[in-house]
């Protein structure tokens, strides 16, 4: 009898720390996404952290408690979240894309190392939001060899950016490609992940006559009874001085009737010549 509550504990125990246990929803994606991401869910109230996954590699994950996992994919699909694996420097020099030993494919993969470090560049500036690069140099025939970098960007708020100094930066990363033949695009909207997230607050009754946003019923009940506390507070006050006043002036009255009556007194005593 013993042993089978022993059983039951640890089964209870243990189906207990499962339900507590996180999962991962999205992994091999940088910081900044990472952070988005966890923030979207976060906002439709589903516990999600970020973590750094992968050291060497600089790979961030999302992660969040199992039981929220049918929720979280509600979230994605409603939201548009990219959720797909970003390709670094490493994986692409490690051979995780492309096959090695082929000529094409390692100049296509050199034009990929190269873009992924524009990117870097360019997505360090402060003002840069997202950047999306396309290198064309290595792998181009040799028949054709025309060279190009295009760049399309988007930024935080509107200051003016130069495309010179985007060109600038491309230039020190890849010299060999002119400067007639790099392209950049710059664009005051987009987004990085999903779209912004407005939900309707529910309305309660307030007062009788109006309706007010659930979370603010709490607070605006509040000041209305502090108010109403304090207008009987200065009732009072003002109710006692004006009692004070009416009092002394009363007394005031009273005394000087006294002292007029008491000279007319004396004045009949006086002898009269």
């Amino acid at each position: 009898m013993y042993k089978f509550k022993y059983l039951v504990f640890i089964f209870l125990l243990l189906t207990f720390t499962s339900c507590q246990l996180d999962t991962e929803v999205v992994q091999g994606i940088n910081q900044d996404k990472a952070n988005k991401i966890a923030a979207v869910l976060i906002e439709h109230g589903i516990s999600a952290k970020a973590f750094l996954k992968d050291k060497a590699r600089s790979r961030f994950a999302v992660s969040v408690p199992r039981n929220q996992y049918q929720k979280v994919l509600l979230v994605i699909k409603n939201e548009g979240i990219d959720t797909k694996e970003d390709i670094n420097i490493l994986t692409l020099l490690q051979g995780g894309i492309f096959a090695p030993k082929q000529r094409e494919l390692s100049n296509l993969r050199l034009d990929f190392v190269l873009a992924e470090k524009i990117t870097d560049a360019i997505q360090a500036m402060p003002l840069v939001y997202n950047a999306k690069v396309m290198v064309r140099l290595n792998s181009v025939k040799e028949a054709d060899k025309s060279s190009v970098v295009a760049v399309v960007l988007t930024y935080k708020d509107p200051p003016y950016l130069l495309s010179e100094e985007i060109k600038k930066v491309i230039k020190g990363i890849v010299p060999e490609v002119p400067l007639k033949n790099v392209v950049v695009k710059i664009s005051k909207k987009g987004k990085i992940v999903g779209k912004v997230s407005q939900t309707r607050e529910k309305l309660v009754p307030f007062l009788l006559f109006w309706r007010i946003p659930e979370s603010q019923y709490n607070s605006l009940a509040l000041v209305i009874i502090g108010l109403f506390l304090l207008s009987v507070v200065a009732g009072y006050f003002f109710g006692f001085l004006y009692f004070v006043r009416s009092t002394r002036k009363n007394s005031t009255k009273g005394q000087l009737t006294l002292t007029e009556s008491d000279i007319n007194k004396d004045i009949s005593k006086l002898p009269r010549g």
